[in-house]
């Protein structure tokens, strides 16, 4: 029985860490769609690149800080800046840095012997070892709420009207929000 549960779990746990990952690159995409066209230092579209293996991590570095800057510039346009300019830039590089790190970290472990190597080169690479771990774990949630809180806090420009994020094209094909209302045609003057 105890066996079965275990087996259970270990099925379960990659389908609910793969739900989660979802969960939060929708977020961050939605976010992003909310920032105006002009603002934007990504598409909306580019988040989904980071379930490419391999490419995904190092791609998350350079979202995290794209994204930040995003909301950073849209948040200044909006006269409201926020977070000493930050925007969720320190939460999400100890998220990207540290997953980052992790990934090198077990890919070169098969290679490196730490009994073989000086007491300080071994210290540095445990505490590195350590700190891939940690990191990801502590900055991936904090980086989601941040990431949450910016969305709501665009969701109600959006709703009071000062802020339009939708580009033309976007417009033209369909990704508005809500209902679209019919161009008025300004025809009934007399033609000449």
């Amino acid at each position: 029985m105890e066996i079965l549960c275990f087996g259970l779990f270990l099925l379960v746990l990659p389908v609910l860490g793969f739900v989660a990952v979802i969960g939060f690159l929708v977020a961050i995409h939605r976010t992003v769609k909310l920032v105006s066209p002009e603002h934007r230092q990504l598409s909306p579209g580019f988040v989904w690149c980071l379930l490419i293996p391999g490419v995904g991590f190092f791609l998350a570095v350079w979202m995290v800080w794209a994204v930040s800057e995003s909301l950073r510039r849209q948040f200044e346009a909006l006269g409201e800046p926020r977070n000493g300019g930050f925007h969720g830039l320190v939460s999400g590089m100890i998220w990207s840095c540290g997953q980052l790190t992790l990934i090198c970290a077990l890919s070169l472990a098969p290679f490196v012997s730490i009994s073989s190597l000086k007491p300080l080169v071994a210290q540095i690479i445990i505490i590195a070892i350590m700190f891939a771990i940690v990191a990801p774990i502590i900055g991936w949630p904090i980086y989601w709420q941040e990431i949450t809180e910016f969305k709501t806090m665009l969701e109600k420009h959006v709703a009071s009207g000062r802020l339009d994020s939708l580009s033309q094209e976007e417009q033209d094909y369909g990704d508005d929000i809500g209902e679209r209302k019919p161009e008025s045609d300004d025809r009934s003057g007399t033609e000449g």
